[in-house]
């Protein structure tokens, strides 16, 4: 302690000296006072904090349960809280220590609380904003579906409305055609009747024999050649026709047999005959199948035909003409040739000839170089029984027309002349002649219903060359009677038989619309080329 007058002493416990002055006395006795009261309240405090201990520990206990109850309402907690404290009014200290307390805890449950209300009503309103937003895009997919499905509704109404206006039209184009074929073959039946049919006796004697084989891949043109023969020989032999074929129906589905029929012509299956392999000329194979008429025992004679040709008068008599008979091989119009073409042959058939035939093809150094026709002369010269040649007025190429001696003549001063004009056209025609192509394919380009093929560019000009040949508008009558008879309604043989079409070479677009070329053609060539003699080429040619 200090003393009174500033000296630092020792007096004791209490640091009173006895011998002190009154005033110092005095100071020592308010420091006393001041230690009792420091002392007196701190036993007071100590009873004081004990009680705010207790009353902070009931608090707690007050405020877990209130949060146990109420933890999703945020009012019943901040009761809880509230009803936790026990206001004493007679612990002020403890008041004034527990209230700032008691009021932070309060706060910051209110703003936990509001921070949780804001985050859920964020929450919603995404959620809100989420769904409408979906739902918006949900109508604007709807919206376009319907849009989609509208717009193909109405491209299959339209599609519809043009099949149905397609329909119409091809409707319309179909009663056209089918008026116009009733017309022609009004037209037709007015101008002619066709013959009855023959009544045959089974089986016939006699009978001309010919092969219309074509390549499944390919148009029936044999066929067609061969339906124009039949007509042809109903007009002028008393004999039926037997045709061996491959084919079963016309391209317009008309049975084969039943178109036949109507011209008193039998049809018998076609059969592959073993070809030589040494044979020349592929085109020749099939050509070499006819020797299977001779196995045709059931007939006594007949009479072979190739494709494209056409009798001009009756050749009947040679079924009563003695041994075998056949066209002469004259090809350059030489006239009285000595070798044999088969194009028209007059046999008896008979399987020794047939196997003879076989075998002497086979036999080592054949001559096979002009085909089955060179096999057949040579054979039968060899077992003494030679093929006999018809006379060049008889039977000769379409090329060869007026070089033959003419029957028609008179007598002029001492000698018998020829009376001028086209007075020997032969019995039997084989091809009609045509544009020399390496294939063949003009060689007798009249002897068929393909217009292309007739078509010839001279110049500027295009003409039908059939229009300058005799024949040729016979053979087209005996094709289309034939057709009409048989009632085959193919495009490509109506417009053939049409005179606008292959008289007058009008391209119209019915024709058109098959691929058919009817012209425009004029009635001759142009006088300056046909002065200069100028060469032409077949239309076909210039437009492959």
């Amino acid at each position: 302690t200090t003393s009174c007058d500033g000296n630092s002493k020792t007096t004791g416990v209490l640091g009173l000296d006895a011998a002190a002055k009154p005033g110092c006395r005095r100071r020592v006795m308010y420091s006393m006072l001041t230690v009792a009261l420091g002392l007196a309240f701190f036993a007071v405090g100590g009873a004081t904090g004990a009680r705010w201990t207790t009353g902070r520990l009931d608090q707690a206990m007050l405020l877990e349960e209130g949060l146990s109850e109420g933890k999703s309402d945020p009012s019943k907690r901040r009761e809880a809280r509230a009803g936790s404290v026990k206001y004493d009014p007679n612990l002020k200290m403890a008041d004034h220590e527990a209230q700032p307390e008691y009021d932070l805890n309060l706060k910051m449950e209110d703003h936990q609380a509001n921070c949780a209300q804001k985050l859920k009503d964020k929450m919603t309103a995404e959620l809100r904003s989420a769904k409408q937003q979906a739902e918006e895009k949900q109508a604007q997919l709807t919206l376009r579906l319907h849009e989609s499905m509208t717009n193909a509704s109405r491209q299959l109404a339209l599609a519809t409305r043009q099949m149905s206006d397609q329909k119409d039209y091809f409707t319309s184009q179909l009663e056209y055609f089918s008026s116009q074929l009733r017309e022609v073959s009004q037209e037709l039946s007015s101008i002619w009747r066709p013959d009855p049919p023959r009544l045959l006796q089974a089986p016939p004697r006699w009978a001309f024999v010919m092969i219309a084989y074509s390549h499944p891949d390919d148009p029936p043109r044999c066929l067609w050649q061969t339906l124009a023969m039949a007509r042809n020989l109903q007009l002028l032999s008393k004999y039926p026709l037997l045709v061996l074929t491959n084919t079963t129906h016309f391209p317009d589905g008309t049975e084969v047999k039943a178109a036949f029929a109507a011209f008193g012509a039998l049809v018998q299956p076609v059969f592959p005959v073993g070809v030589p392999k040494v044979l020349e000329y592929e085109r020749w194979m099939v050509a070499w199948w006819k020797l299977q008429i001779w196995t045709l025992t059931q007939y006594e004679r007949l009479i072979w035909l190739d494709g494209d040709t056409m009798v001009y008068r009756s050749i009947d008599d040679l079924f009563e003409r003695e041994g075998m008979w056949g066209q002469r091989d004259d090809w350059f119009c030489n006239l009285n040739q000595v070798d044999l073409c088969s194009g028209i042959l007059a046999l008896t058939p008979s399987m020794d000839d047939y196997h003879g035939l076989l075998e002497f093809a086979d036999r080592p150094g054949a001559d096979l170089s002009k085909g089955d026709q060179k096999v057949m002369q040579d054979y039968f010269a060899s077992i003494g029984r030679p093929v006999n040649l018809l006379s060049d007025l008889e039977a000769a190429f379409g090329q060869c027309l007026g070089t033959a001696p003419s029957p028609y003549r008179f007598t002029e001063a001492t000698e018998a002349s020829e009376v001028k004009g086209l007075w020997n056209v032969p019995s039997f025609i084989h091809k009609t002649g045509g544009y020399p192509a390496e294939d063949g394919m003009f060689y007798s380009v009249c002897f068929q219903h393909d217009i292309s093929l007739q078509l010839f560019r001279i110049g500027e000009t295009t003409i039908n060359t059939c229009h300058f040949n005799p024949l040729a508008t016979t053979w087209r009558s005996h094709f289309c009677e034939a057709i009409f008879s048989a009632r085959i309604w193919t495009p490509s043989a109506l417009a053939f038989c049409s005179d606008d079409c292959w008289l007058r070479g009008r391209a119209t677009p019915e024709w058109a619309g098959y691929g058919i070329q009817c012209g425009p053609v004029s009635a001759s060539a142009s006088e300056t080329d046909y002065a200069a003699h100028s060469a032409g080429v077949p239309l076909l040619l210039l437009t492959v």
